[in-house]
Protein backbone atom coordinates (compact mmCIF):
# COMPACT_ATOMS: atom_id res chain seq x y z
CA UNK A 1 0.00 0.00 0.00
CA UNK A 2 1.35 3.42 -0.93
CA UNK A 3 1.18 6.16 1.67
CA UNK A 4 1.67 9.90 1.36
CA UNK A 5 4.19 10.64 4.11
CA UNK A 6 2.63 14.05 4.68
CA UNK A 7 -0.72 12.45 5.54
CA UNK A 8 0.72 10.01 8.10
CA UNK A 9 0.28 11.22 11.69
CA UNK A 10 3.30 11.01 13.99
CA UNK A 11 3.19 9.06 17.23
CA UNK A 12 2.50 10.99 20.38
CA UNK A 13 5.76 12.29 21.75
CA UNK A 14 7.60 11.91 18.42
CA UNK A 15 9.61 14.88 17.31
CA UNK A 16 11.09 16.07 14.05
CA UNK A 17 14.46 14.47 14.77
CA UNK A 18 13.02 10.94 15.17
CA UNK A 19 14.55 8.14 13.08
CA UNK A 20 12.87 7.37 9.75
CA UNK A 21 10.62 4.29 9.93
CA UNK A 22 9.60 4.92 13.51
CA UNK A 23 6.18 5.73 14.77
CA UNK A 24 2.91 5.05 13.02
CA UNK A 25 4.39 3.63 9.79
CA UNK A 26 6.43 0.97 11.60
CA UNK A 27 3.49 -0.06 13.84
CA UNK A 28 1.03 0.03 10.94
CA UNK A 29 3.40 -2.04 8.74
CA UNK A 30 3.77 -4.65 11.49
CA UNK A 31 0.00 -4.93 11.91
CA UNK A 32 -0.50 -5.36 8.17
CA UNK A 33 2.23 -8.02 8.06
CA UNK A 34 0.58 -9.96 10.90
CA UNK A 35 -2.84 -9.79 9.21
CA UNK A 36 -1.39 -10.99 5.86
CA UNK A 37 0.52 -13.80 7.61
CA UNK A 38 -2.58 -14.97 9.48
CA UNK A 39 -4.75 -14.78 6.36
CA UNK A 40 -2.29 -16.81 4.31
CA UNK A 41 -2.14 -19.44 7.04
CA UNK A 42 -5.93 -19.76 7.30
CA UNK A 43 -7.24 -19.28 3.75
CA UNK A 44 -5.64 -22.36 2.11
CA UNK A 45 -7.64 -24.50 4.56
CA UNK A 46 -10.95 -23.25 3.15
CA UNK A 47 -12.41 -26.00 0.93
CA UNK A 48 -12.85 -24.88 -2.63
CA UNK A 49 -14.90 -26.32 -5.47
CA UNK A 50 -13.66 -26.69 -9.02
CA UNK A 51 -14.62 -23.14 -9.85
CA UNK A 52 -12.15 -21.82 -7.28
CA UNK A 53 -9.36 -24.15 -8.40
CA UNK A 54 -7.28 -23.32 -11.43
CA UNK A 55 -8.40 -24.74 -14.74
CA UNK A 56 -5.64 -26.98 -16.07
CA UNK A 57 -6.96 -27.97 -19.50
CA UNK A 58 -9.25 -26.75 -22.26
CA UNK A 59 -11.43 -29.88 -22.31
CA UNK A 60 -11.92 -33.30 -20.80
CA UNK A 61 -10.67 -34.92 -24.01
CA UNK A 62 -7.52 -32.78 -23.87
CA UNK A 63 -6.92 -33.98 -20.30
CA UNK A 64 -7.35 -37.62 -21.35
CA UNK A 65 -5.21 -37.29 -24.46
CA UNK A 66 -2.44 -35.57 -22.53
CA UNK A 67 -2.09 -38.26 -19.85
CA UNK A 68 -0.42 -41.61 -20.49
CA UNK A 69 -2.44 -43.12 -17.64
CA UNK A 70 -5.72 -42.52 -19.52
CA UNK A 71 -4.74 -44.03 -22.88
CA UNK A 72 -7.46 -46.74 -22.79
CA UNK A 73 -10.12 -44.33 -21.51
CA UNK A 74 -9.31 -41.81 -24.26
CA UNK A 75 -9.49 -44.57 -26.88
CA UNK A 76 -12.83 -45.77 -25.47
CA UNK A 77 -14.25 -42.22 -25.66
CA UNK A 78 -13.16 -41.94 -29.31
CA UNK A 79 -14.59 -45.38 -30.19
CA UNK A 80 -17.88 -44.48 -28.51
CA UNK A 81 -18.05 -41.24 -30.50
CA UNK A 82 -17.96 -39.06 -27.38
CA UNK A 83 -14.64 -37.36 -28.08
CA UNK A 84 -16.27 -34.46 -29.93
CA UNK A 85 -18.86 -33.84 -27.19
CA UNK A 86 -16.19 -33.95 -24.46
CA UNK A 87 -14.10 -31.43 -26.41
CA UNK A 88 -16.87 -28.82 -26.59
CA UNK A 89 -18.27 -26.53 -23.87
CA UNK A 90 -20.46 -28.24 -21.33
CA UNK A 91 -20.64 -29.34 -17.72
CA UNK A 92 -19.38 -32.89 -17.24
CA UNK A 93 -17.96 -35.01 -14.46
CA UNK A 94 -15.93 -37.94 -15.78
CA UNK A 95 -14.71 -40.85 -13.69
CA UNK A 96 -11.76 -42.02 -15.80
CA UNK A 97 -10.36 -45.49 -15.15
CA UNK A 98 -6.57 -45.49 -15.15
CA UNK A 99 -4.50 -48.03 -17.08
CA UNK A 100 -4.21 -50.30 -14.02
CA UNK A 101 -8.03 -50.51 -13.90
CA UNK A 102 -8.13 -51.99 -17.40
CA UNK A 103 -5.36 -54.46 -16.54
CA UNK A 104 -7.63 -56.02 -13.89
CA UNK A 105 -9.55 -57.61 -16.79
CA UNK A 106 -8.22 -60.23 -19.19
CA UNK A 107 -6.88 -58.58 -22.36
CA UNK A 108 -9.34 -60.51 -24.55
CA UNK A 109 -12.29 -58.99 -22.62
CA UNK A 110 -10.98 -55.44 -23.02
CA UNK A 111 -10.34 -56.06 -26.74
CA UNK A 112 -13.81 -57.54 -27.21
CA UNK A 113 -15.52 -54.51 -25.65
CA UNK A 114 -13.29 -52.06 -27.56
CA UNK A 115 -14.28 -53.72 -30.85
CA UNK A 116 -18.04 -53.41 -30.25
CA UNK A 117 -19.17 -49.79 -30.40
CA UNK A 118 -22.44 -50.36 -28.53
CA UNK A 119 -20.64 -52.08 -25.63
CA UNK A 120 -17.91 -49.48 -25.34
CA UNK A 121 -20.48 -46.65 -25.62
CA UNK A 122 -22.57 -48.08 -22.76
CA UNK A 123 -19.45 -48.63 -20.68
CA UNK A 124 -18.08 -45.09 -21.03
CA UNK A 125 -21.50 -43.46 -20.60
CA UNK A 126 -21.67 -45.20 -17.22
CA UNK A 127 -18.61 -43.12 -16.21
CA UNK A 128 -20.02 -39.68 -17.20
CA UNK A 129 -22.33 -37.28 -15.39
CA UNK A 130 -23.85 -34.71 -17.73
CA UNK A 131 -24.91 -31.23 -16.65
CA UNK A 132 -22.92 -31.18 -13.43
CA UNK A 133 -19.36 -30.52 -12.36
CA UNK A 134 -18.94 -32.14 -8.93
CA UNK A 135 -16.36 -30.61 -6.63
CA UNK A 136 -14.43 -33.01 -4.39
CA UNK A 137 -16.58 -31.90 -1.43
CA UNK A 138 -19.84 -32.47 -3.34
CA UNK A 139 -18.62 -35.89 -4.43
CA UNK A 140 -17.67 -36.80 -0.87
CA UNK A 141 -21.18 -35.88 0.36
CA UNK A 142 -23.10 -37.64 -2.42
CA UNK A 143 -24.72 -41.02 -1.81
CA UNK A 144 -25.66 -41.90 -5.39
CA UNK A 145 -24.91 -40.49 -8.83
CA UNK A 146 -26.89 -40.93 -12.05
CA UNK A 147 -24.59 -41.44 -15.04
CA UNK A 148 -25.59 -41.01 -18.70
CA UNK A 149 -26.24 -44.75 -18.97
CA UNK A 150 -26.83 -47.62 -16.59
CA UNK A 151 -27.81 -47.89 -12.98
CA UNK A 152 -27.04 -45.33 -10.30
CA UNK A 153 -23.50 -45.30 -8.95
CA UNK A 154 -23.24 -45.59 -5.16
CA UNK A 155 -20.80 -43.30 -3.35
CA UNK A 156 -19.23 -44.26 -0.04
CA UNK A 157 -16.42 -42.66 1.96
CA UNK A 158 -14.26 -45.36 3.52
CA UNK A 159 -10.87 -44.93 5.21
CA UNK A 160 -10.72 -41.30 4.07
CA UNK A 161 -11.23 -42.17 0.39
CA UNK A 162 -14.26 -41.92 -1.92
CA UNK A 163 -15.36 -45.25 -3.43
CA UNK A 164 -17.75 -45.68 -6.35
CA UNK A 165 -19.92 -48.81 -6.31
CA UNK A 166 -17.66 -50.09 -3.53
CA UNK A 167 -15.05 -51.14 -6.11
CA UNK A 168 -13.43 -48.08 -7.71
CA UNK A 169 -11.45 -45.67 -5.56
CA UNK A 170 -11.34 -42.00 -6.58
CA UNK A 171 -7.71 -40.95 -6.83
CA UNK A 172 -7.00 -37.31 -5.98
CA UNK A 173 -9.03 -34.12 -6.24
CA UNK A 174 -9.70 -34.24 -9.97
CA UNK A 175 -8.40 -32.26 -12.90
CA UNK A 176 -10.44 -29.15 -13.64
CA UNK A 177 -11.12 -28.44 -17.32
CA UNK A 178 -13.10 -25.71 -19.08
CA UNK A 179 -15.98 -28.15 -19.63
CA UNK A 180 -15.89 -30.15 -16.41
CA UNK A 181 -13.73 -32.23 -14.13
CA UNK A 182 -11.91 -35.55 -14.55
CA UNK A 183 -11.48 -37.85 -11.56
CA UNK A 184 -9.03 -40.73 -11.94
CA UNK A 185 -10.40 -44.00 -10.57
CA UNK A 186 -8.64 -47.30 -10.02
CA UNK A 187 -11.47 -49.49 -11.32
CA UNK A 188 -13.89 -49.79 -14.22
CA UNK A 189 -17.52 -49.16 -13.28
CA UNK A 190 -19.70 -51.96 -14.58
CA UNK A 191 -23.45 -51.66 -15.09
Amino acid sequence: MLHDRRAVPQEAGAHKGARKGSGFMRTHGLAVSVVVLLASAVLPCVPRGPVARAQTCASIMEALAGAADFRQTAQAMRLAGLDDALSRPGAYTLFAPDEAAFRKFPAWQVNYVMHHKNLVADLVRHHILDGTVLSPTQLEHATTLQPLAGKEISVVVRDGAVWLDGKAKVMGLGQVCANGIVYAIDGVLLQ
